[in-house]
This record gives structure tokens, sequence and C-alpha cells, in this order.
């Protein structure tokens, strides 16, 4: 179940653990792997999948989110393996610290995780979907996985001239990818350029609602007072006639976790620009918009 806690540490580890070859393991036996879910806001949220396999290929265990954190959730999965890949999904909660309506969690689906090399080194990486009970979506991303039965070679390998040339190169890539989401911190505007008639202001909060409210204003006049922010999105069309039209998002409260979290994206024309900001109760940031 996806929960909230960004761990950079288990991200890195991934590229850094040197397997022999991942392909002769018992799998049989109960498998750990431990990593991380990078949903496309940007966020990264640490994940543990146990699990043991029958002779046709069914796994069948737990997974945990947020293992690090004050939402840390236990799951039950079932999936297949093979020589190639992995497959899962989460069908129920076994245990939660989270306070959140349990019809509200988000269940983890993976397809075809695929063991792959990178250079003399093999992990699980793949794309992941998320859904409620009902099959509604509500996140998606990539999700990388190592075998936590070798994150004792971590070590030696830093010492490696080659390794450690290897993990700044792949710690350089996470921060570009990190750049494509904008952060608006408090004060912050998003500087844009249009020739569309009109934007699309997306809204919503991946994880956990707590009553967020939000106020949205148009160039210094009110458009939407009050708005609760919840998992389901919100779509507000915005008309971009002026040379210059300016959006500004003021948190009205930080609901019941602190701060206010928001997670959007600011469609233009076929441009899509995902942001991010956590704001206390009276901060605010600014959509520049300019024709």
């Amino acid at each position: 179940m996806i929960s909230t806690t960004k761990h950079f540490f288990v991200f890195v580890i991934i590229f850094i653990v040197k397997i022999n070859s991942i392909y002769a393991q018992n799998l049989n036996d109960k498998q750990e792997f431990i990593g991380t879910l990078q949903t496309i806001e940007g966020k990264f949220i640490s994940y543990k999948l146990i699990f043991t396999k029958d002779p046709s290929g069914t796994i069948t265990g737990k997974s945990i989110t947020d293992f690090f954190g004050k939402n840390c959730t236990e799951s039950t999965i079932v999936g297949k393996i093979n020589a190639h890949s992995i497959s899962f999904q989460e069908t129920k909660n076994i245990n939660t610290q989270s306070k959140a309506d349990p019809n509200i969690f988000c269940y983890v689906h993976a397809n075809n995780l695929k063991f792959e090399q990178f250079k003399d080194k093999y992990y699980l990486r793949g794309n992941f979907n998320a859904k409620y009970n009902n099959g509604t979506a509500c996140a998606n991303g990539k999700i990388y996985l190592a075998s936590a039965a070798l994150l004792e070679d971590v070590k030696s390998n830093l010492n490696n001239k080659e390794d450690r040339d290897s993990l700044k190169k792949e710690i350089a890539n996470l921060k570009n990818t990190l750049l494509e989401h904008t952060n608006l911190t408090a004060n912050k505007t998003l500087d844009i350029k249009t020739t569309e008639k009109s934007l699309k202001l997306i809204v919503w909060d991946s994880y956990l609602e707590d009553n967020d409210q939000i106020d949205i204003y148009v160039n210094g006049k009110i458009l939407l007072n009050n708005i609760e922010i919840k998992q389901e999105r919100k779509i507000i069309e915005i008309e971009t006639s002026s040379p210059i039209t300016e959006i500004k998002i003021v948190a009205v409260n930080e609901g019941s976790s602190a701060k206010n979290t928001l997670n959007g994206i600011l469609e233009n024309g076929n441009e899509q620009i995902p942001f991010i900001s956590k704001l206390k109760k009276g901060e605010f940031v600014y959509i520049k918009v300019k024709k």
C-alpha cells in the first residue's frame, strides 16, 4: 500500500549491489527484495517484497511500504516469477500504522519487472501502477528492487573506483529526473509560456487524505475557495486571454498531517508540467503564464 516517506539511500544501493548469478538462487526458499517506489510526482517510498515460490512459479507473501516511516503498512501479495521477470499485486492490508480510511488505500500492481544488468550488477526494475479496491487508478511510477541478501556487498563495492564512478553517474541521473518535477516552495513562482486560449490545472493528493484545503486566485480574483485536496484528481480550466495570467494557490490550512501537500499538473496544450508544493497555513505559490 502506497504511503508517504521519501528514502533516497534505498534507491541508491540497488545500483551498487553485486550478484554473481541471480538466476541461480533457489527461489523455493523465502526471498526478500528491498528498494523503492518512485512516483511520477518525484516522491520516493521505501518498499520491501517478501515471498515464497511454488513449483508452478506462483509467488505468495507480503509487501512492506514506508518501512522507515509512520505510515508503515504490510499487505499480502500474489504473483508469478520466472527466470526473467516478476509480476505481483497487493491484495489486502495485513497491518498498518496509517490512520487513513481503509477505503482509500492504494494497492500496488507491478507487471513484468525485469531482471536487468548494470555492468556486472543485477537488479529488478520496471513500472508500477496502483489502484483502489474498486479498480480506480490512484498512482503510478517506477519501481526498483534488489535482493536483500546481497546488500552486505555494498561496502566492498564502494572500494572499487569503477563502482564509485558508476554510483556517481546514477546519482546524477536521479537528480536530473527530480528536476523534471518542480518543487514549488512558499512564495516561489513557476513561469511558463503558452499559445493556448486556456490551460488545465489538475490538483490532487496522491497519498493520505487529511483535509488539506486551498484557495485558487486568477489575476488577483478568487476563482475557487476552500477546495479540499483529495486523491481523486480535480480538473480546473483557466482562461489565458490576458498577456499575463497569474495563478495564486494559497494553503487555507494544514489538514491533520502538516504541511499542506499539493500534487499538481499544469496542462499547456500537449505539454504537461508536474509540480509539488508543501505549504504552511497562509503560505502560497504562483504560476505565471505569459502569452
